[in-house]
């Protein structure tokens, strides 16, 4: 018996297995994709103002310690922008009946005075102790005068004066020179020595201290003499001045500072 052979040449068998399976339902498609969002915690508001409010903090101190540097200016006392070449100059000093003489050729500048230990310097040039400045390492600056002479009383043969051409010293001050009766007295300064006990102060015959006791006077103690000061406080004082005390009889030198 001979046996029959099928011929499948020209027909697609991928084909037919394709249109097969999708009767049946068998058509598999690929699976969607799943996106993953990641959620982080977020920060809470609290932490975020606690940020805030230290940032504020440093950004402010920061801030005004610049402010405060550079507004804070350098302070400078008694000191003289002159533009010329800064010089102390020896004074020729002699001692003549009770008076220290000192004399320079310089026109400008400050007489400045070491006492060296001389106690009872108590004026110069007029000018009581008690109004002249006193720089920092204990010398008395007394402003320059027409005659470039500087006398100091009381004499003493430890003194020692320059001439410098800085000028530190004060420029109102109360002097020996009288007053007219026109003028209004603003400061009295009286020097005399220890002994007094108390004083009578009259200004155009007006009382001002009656039998004061002398511990009850403004002073400035030297070793054996002693400067009393008395502030007027008005602008209507004028007038002669008269100045007497108990306890001795000893010289009492009046200095007064006043304005037209």
């Amino acid at each position: 018996m001979s046996k029959a052979r099928l011929d499948l040449r020209g027909i697609d068998l991928n084909e037919i297995r394709s249109k097969r399976s999708r009767r049946k339902g068998l058509h598999i498609e690929s699976a969607p994709t799943i996106q993953v969002i990641e959620q982080r915690p977020g920060v809470p508001y609290k932490y975020i103002c606690v940020c805030i409010f230290i940032m504020i903090v440093c950004f402010s101190t920061i801030h005004f310690s610049f402010s405060s540097l550079s507004s804070t200016p350098s302070v400078k006392k008694h000191v003289h922008k002159t533009g010329q070449l800064r010089r102390m100059i020896r004074m020729n000093c002699r001692s003549k009946q009770l008076v220290t003489y000192c004399t320079t050729t310089q026109n400008v500048g400050d007489y400045v005075v070491s006492l060296n230990g001389c106690e009872d310097v108590y004026e110069f040039n007029g000018i009581p102790f008690t109004d002249i400045y006193k720089d920092a390492n204990g010398n008395y600056r007394i402003p320059n005068s027409v005659d470039h002479q500087l006398k100091i009383r009381e004499h003493c043969d430890k003194i020692t004066a320059t001439v410098d051409t800085n000028e530190h010293s004060y420029e109102e001050y109360a002097s020996s020179y009288s007053l007219s009766i026109y003028n209004i007295i603003e400061r009295i300064v009286w020097i005399t020595d220890k002994c007094y006990t108390d004083f009578t102060v009259l200004i155009d015959n007006q009382i001002i201290f009656e039998k004061t006791p002398s511990t009850m006077i403004t002073s400035f103690p030297l070793k054996n003499k002693v400067a009393y000061t008395y502030e007027s406080g008005v602008s209507d004082l004028k007038g002669s001045i008269s100045i007497r005390g108990t306890g001795c009889d000893q010289p009492i030198f009046i200095y007064t500072k006043g304005m037209d």
